[in-house]
């Protein structure tokens, strides 16, 4: 199976961790279809693989399929000193569970702390990995986000609900996060940010990067969502940007 499309090292772009030196590991395969998605060139998996030459170089070289050791080999030489933790991110990682497992096994083995980025798609194989997580960021997502049909988006959310859920029991730091388009209702992330509020986890809402036709929202606009999501109940709320994109590295 390919699972790995790249490796990588750079600063941690978005959420609590941001501006945190990561090793990403990036999986192929996702099976939502965000409007704003800005790797969409690994939603399907391909044959193949780069991995960076040097840390924070940007200078790849390609490869084959990866297997679990050959990838802990790739992060292991790439690490720097000041390295915070691996980020397993997408894609998906979750849409490979085997792979994904064997490896958060392996990295911690290695002595090195792991961080999911993850969509929640799949919440018991989320408990199965936790035990070898330090970190995750759950994304939850909004109907505007058209990750999946509407019909289907209110399942999506209790599935990113219970991933967070079952994260937090184990341990794991975790917190949630939402994209913020300039057509996100307020309603709909009042009721979404009620039922976080029960988690008591910190949540991130990020503006979305204008990308086409997807703007973010106003700035007074934002603030007003922020106090909604308060008055919701979430006790942590922050604003924070894809600060990897307006400093214009990976």
């Amino acid at each position: 199976m390919v699972a790995v499309g790249e490796i990588f090292s750079s600063i941690q772009g978005e959420g609590l961790y941001v501006g945190r030196r990561q090793i990403f590991v990036r999986f192929y395969g996702c099976p939502l279809r965000c409007v704003y998605c800005d790797t969409k060139e690994f939603w399907v998996p391909k044959p193949s693989c780069r991995v960076e030459v040097t840390p924070s170089s940007g200078k790849f070289r390609e490869c084959g399929p990866l297997e679990v050791n050959e990838v802990v080999r790739e992060v292991w030489r790439l690490r720097t000193a000041d390295l915070h933790s691996v980020s397993l991110t997408g894609g998906e990682p979750l849409a490979s569970p085997r792979f994904l497992l064997e490896l958060v096994k392996r990295l911690k083995e290695r002595g090195l702390k792991t961080y999911l980025e993850t969509a929640g798609t799949d919440s018991k194989t989320a408990g199965e990995v936790s035990d070898f997580l330090d970190f995750a960021c759950v994304d939850l997502k909004l109907p505007d986000h058209r990750a999946v049909p509407f019909l289907k988006w209110k399942e999506l959310v209790e599935e990113e609900l219970a991933c967070i859920r079952v994260l937090k029991e184990k341990g794991v730091e975790v917190f949630g996060k939402i994209v913020l388009l300039k057509t996100s209702s307020d309603r709909t992330l009042s009721k979404v940010c009620r039922k976080v509020s029960k988690l008591d986890i910190p949540l991130v809402l990020q503006p979305v990067t204008p990308m086409g036709r997807i703007r973010p929202p106003s700035i007074p606009q934002l603030f007003r969502m922020s106090s909604l999501v308060s008055s919701a109940g979430v006790r942590e709320v922050m604003i924070i940007p894809q600060v990897h994109k307006l400093m214009g590295v990976l």
